[in-house]
């Protein structure tokens, strides 16, 4: 399973199928494998890929989850799509 860093995290994502991509992001509590059957099904028509945001699942955090705020979500998220 691969992982890249993202603002200097080790961050891990799942990734099946070619052509567009299609990126999916879990919510609060949660981690890539809620998208399962969404990997599945969308891996046999596109690039799909499904992240672990920092502090979830297998992906590196430098701060206490209590301290992130939705902004910082949304930079890493935009962090993540450039690798």
């Amino acid at each position: 399973m691969p992982f890249v860093d993202v603002e200097g995290l080790r961050t891990f994502y799942e990734s099946k199928g070619r052509g567009q991509p299609l990126l999916l992001i879990h919510g609060s509590a949660c981690t890539h494998s809620i998208w399962r059957h969404q990997l599945d099904y969308f891996g046999q028509r596109c690039y799909v890929i499904a992240v672990d945001l920092m502090g979830h699942g297998k992906s590196e955090i430098a701060i206490s989850p209590s301290q992130i705020s939705i902004r910082q979500y949304v930079e890493f998220v935009n962090n993540f799509w450039r690798f």
